[in-house]
């Protein structure tokens, strides 16, 4: 009798990693709840190391069905004790075939180890100061000023942070972070920092089976303001008046990370250069200058460039002519002016007061000047002379300008060109014919032509004009040339007309419609006449029976008996025409 030897299921727990140890410190007032963990992309099951291990055997791998609780001491009717966990890392629970000495392992990972965190800073220059310095500080939603001690790390603009954190097992589930002693909250990403101020950031990793990594902190200032800079004048005059002699001084004051350094050009010069000790003006010729300068601090904050305008100048004033109001330059040497033209002389001195501006007219005896003038309407080229003195004596060279003046308007005429007929003082024109309006100004030429037909807005005359409407029209039209002389206003006064006339006939016989055809007896005779209310009557033209077309005198016999069919046609002196078919018979 062979004997029955059962199998033997023997779970034993197979540690598959070196022991991490764990810190110290402790982290009493951050709950975060402990978990298992399930990847079911990789099939693996991480279990939090200080929670115990129960061991269940199921009838399937359907999570519904029945299962079974296993314990480690059978018959004693004792609770069933979890297994602990001693240390963190790849875990198995072994199965033993008694018989067949099969092995199988039913792995997952044990996991006490926390995250390894580091704060990593992006997008701003930092700089650290080792100077203390008084600054900003929000610690819970209270605002006070702190002195904050040498050595402290400061950053500029765009200033970014993240949390970086790695775990061994199970993987990083969340970050949190606290701000200046606030409530921990969980970071994604990145965070921008964009106020200026006193940071302390607190932060901890959180894997996914509920370990924390300790609290790190970090503690640094964010700068947001850029120095001010401010210029001191040595020895300088009032409204700026510099000698080469002087010199220029800048300060710069910068309250945080401080100032790196204060950069300066003048004009148009290119690169700014790095300010030493005073900026000498040896090298800056007579003449308006602009210095610009601004710094910068040690986290590359920018203050806006500011600029000092100065003078340095030897000259005596420099008077300056303005022709306003009617002034139009053809050439260099051809300048044309009018009438009302206005002549307005300014001098400017860099370095004193102008005390005197003279003028000449035509090369006679220079006066004072006290006021804007106009020069004498005599036609032709003209001359205006200045010049101009400043309280120390300084003459400046005369200024002189020749312009022509321009005393006369434009002449303009009109062409008609297309159907047209002169009837008394008005001619009749249609839609088809076009009014060319032309000007003529030979000082300082036509600047434009003007026309108003009837009542309506003036208007730009731009090519020949047409109408489309019918009636009288009176059409006005002047001319501007360049210096604003304007023509007086001529008129045209045209009919417009596009109607042709009206053909009215009359039988000598009354006759009788039969069938639709009107029927008269022999002798019959016909009148024919056109009437037209605009440019009348040019002549009646008809045709009978389809014969040429001859002119009609205005009476048309018929002796014959017969059927006729009149086409007849009648034309104004502008070319409209009408047309009108007859029928009938003579019996």
């Amino acid at each position: 009798m062979k004997a029955l030897i059962p199998s033997l299921v023997t779970v034993i727990l197979v540690a598959c990693s070196v022991y991490s140890e764990q810190s110290d410190k402790s982290l009493a007032d951050i709950k975060y709840p402990t978990k298992v963990y399930v990847d079911s992309v990789r099939n693996r099951v991480y279990w939090p190391l200080d929670k115990e291990v129960y061991v269940r055997l199921a009838e399937s791998a359907d999570k519904s069905s029945a299962s079974y609780l296993l314990s480690t001491e059978e018959d004693s009717g004792s609770t069933v004790k979890g297994l602990k966990l001693d240390m963190s890392g790849r875990q198995a629970l072994r199965w033993l075939n008694a018989v067949t000495r099969d092995t199988a392992y039913l792995r997952f990972t044990a996991d006490g180890e926390v995250p390894e965190c580091k704060i990593k800073m992006s997008g701003a220059p930092s700089y650290i100061n080792t100077q203390a310095v008084k600054m900003l500080s929000d610690s819970v939603n209270t605002q006070t000023d702190k002195t904050l001690a040498p050595d402290i790390k400061f950053y500029g603009k765009n200033l970014e942070f993240e949390i970086e954190c790695n775990d061994k097992h199970s993987g990083v589930e969340a970050v949190y972070l606290s701000i200046n002693n606030s409530g921990y909250k969980r970071l994604n990403g990145k965070m921008a920092l964009t106020e200026e101020k006193l940071y302390e950031i607190s932060y901890f990793g959180a894997d996914k089976v509920g370990n924390i990594s300790n609290p790190q902190q970090d503690r640094f200032a964010v700068d947001l303001t850029a120095p001010v800079s401010v210029v001191a004048i040595e020895k300088a005059e009032k409204d700026l008046i510099l000698t080469r002699s002087e010199m220029i001084s800048i300060n710069s004051s910068d309250n945080l990370s401080g100032v790196k350094e204060i950069l300066f050009r003048f004009d148009n010069d290119i690169n700014f250069s790095v300010y030493k000790k005073g900026i000498p003006l040896r090298k800056l010729n007579d003449g308006k200058h602009t210095l610009f300068f601004y710094s910068t601090d040690n986290v590359d904050n920018a203050e806006e460039i500011k600029s000092l305008s100065f003078s340095i100048d030897d000259n005596p004033p420099e008077p300056e002519m303005v022709y306003s109001g009617d002034f139009f330059a053809l050439t260099d040497k051809a300048k044309f002016i009018s009438p009302r033209t206005l002549v307005k002389v300014e001098a400017k001195d860099n370095m004193s007061e102008v005390t005197q501006i003279e003028y000449s007219i035509d090369g006679t005896n220079f006066k004072d000047y006290t006021q804007p003038f106009a020069l004498h309407t005599m036609e032709g080229k003209r001359s205006v002379s200045v010049r101009a003195k400043d309280i120390k004596g300084n003459i400046s060279q005369i200024i002189r300008t020749y312009v022509i003046m321009d005393v006369r308007p434009p002449k303009c005429k009109y062409e008609i060109i297309g159907p047209q007929f002169q009837k008394n003082s008005t001619v009749c024109i249609t839609p088809e014919t076009k009014i060319v309006l032309s000007a003529l100004d030979d000082a300082s030429g036509v600047n434009s032509i003007m026309y108003q037909i009837g009542s309506e807005s003036p208007v730009k005359y731009t090519g020949p004009i047409t109408i489309d409407r019918e009636g009288l029209l009176i059409i006005k039209y002047w001319g501007t040339d360049n210096v604003n002389n304007v023509s007086n206003a001529q008129s045209i006064a045209v009919v417009s007309d596009k109607t042709p006339p009206e053909i009215v006939e009359t039988f000598s016989m009354v006759g009788q419609n039969q069938a639709s055809q009107m029927k008269f007896p022999v002798p019959t005779a016909l009148f024919l006449a056109a009437r037209d209310n605009s440019a009348g009557v040019n002549g009646i033209w008809c045709s009978i029976n389809g014969a040429r077309e001859v002119k009609c005198d205005g009476t048309l016999q018929f002796d014959k008996a017969g059927s006729y069919s009149l086409e007849i046609s009648s034309k104004d002196n502008v070319g409209n025409t009408s047309k009108k078919l007859i029928s009938f018979t003579v019996e």
